[in-house]
């Protein structure tokens, strides 16, 4: 059919737990105020605040265009240039304890303090053995292949 869509980048809603965990960094691009931000957020087609670990927000505008153009040769160029500049990539891991059990405790009264999250630091090494073994691929086929 040849429909191609743009993948929607994450969106931190006042509220959600990424949200809660990025607060100060999100404020932080909105210069403190939090009007400003939700504002921005419309309907959430564009950028916001940029919530990565790991991009800048030029970069991850850039990695959606060429994942939408299916320009695998410059992505991977791009991941070559990237690890070059970096001994480490930041993997973050949410660990709360699920929105099921959150809302149980809110149920019962108890007090519910911001969610918890790991960063977890990964060599090169490290992070390609996580994608060989979660089976996430960084190689790519057409849709002709």
């Amino acid at each position: 059919m040849g429909v191609v869509c743009y993948p929607f980048l994450a969106t931190p809603y006042p509220g959600s737990e990424w949200f809660t965990v990025y607060k100060d960094k999100i404020l932080e691009q909105y210069g403190g105020d939090l009007e400003a931000y939700i504002s921005d957020l419309d309907d959430a087609t564009k950028i916001t605040a940029n919530i990565c670990e790991n991009f800048s927000t030029v970069e991850l505008l850039g990695i959606r265009e060429l994942m939408v153009t299916f320009n695998w040769k410059k992505l991977e160029q791009f991941e070559e240039e990237w690890w070059s500049r970096h001994e480490t990539t930041r993997i973050p891991k949410f660990v709360s304890s699920g929105w099921r059990a959150r809302a149980e405790e809110a149920k019962q009264g108890q007090k519910l303090d911001a969610f918890a999250y790991e960063l977890k630091e990964l060599t090169r090494p490290e992070y390609e053995q996580l994608v060989e073994e979660t089976g996430s691929s960084a190689k790519h086929k057409t849709a002709a292949e």
